[in-house]
């Protein structure tokens, strides 16, 4: 659970008032909370990641905590206002070369399953 974006690093623009605008409603552990809407919940996982993190130390899980944001929000993940935020952020190297590193994680993930698969199943 986070209060609030760290915006100490890199010198991101981000609007607070804005992000809690865009937040959602919902309920965890019985709790009232609100969550961040998709779009600011992707771009933070990627500017904490490129600009805390500076790729170092956060270690696989970061990658697989966008992918899993991917997936489970894709119909709801608005791309142009991703591309609209990064921008207004400050943010859109840091999150175009995050994204890309974690798309690309995922195919390499993706073929290993599918050569694991086919080499189990030749043997027989």
């Amino acid at each position: 659970m986070q209060w609030n974006l760290d915006l100490s690093i890199a010198n991101l623009l981000i609007d607070m008032d804005e992000v809690w605008e865009r937040a959602t409603p919902g309920m965890l552990a019985g709790v009232d909370v609100y969550a961040l809407c998709p779009e600011d919940l992707l771009l933070h996982l990627c500017t904490y990641l490129a600009f805390h993190h500076h790729f170092q130390g956060a270690g696989l899980r970061a990658f697989c905590d966008i992918q899993a944001t991917i997936h489970r929000y894709s119909d709801a993940i608005h791309l142009e206002h991703v591309i609209e935020l990064a921008t207004i952020w400050q943010a859109r190297r840091a999150s175009y070369v995050t994204l890309t590193i974690a798309d690309e994680m995922e195919k390499c993930f993706a073929k290993a399953a599918s050569a694991r698969y086919c080499t189990k199943n030749m043997n027989n």
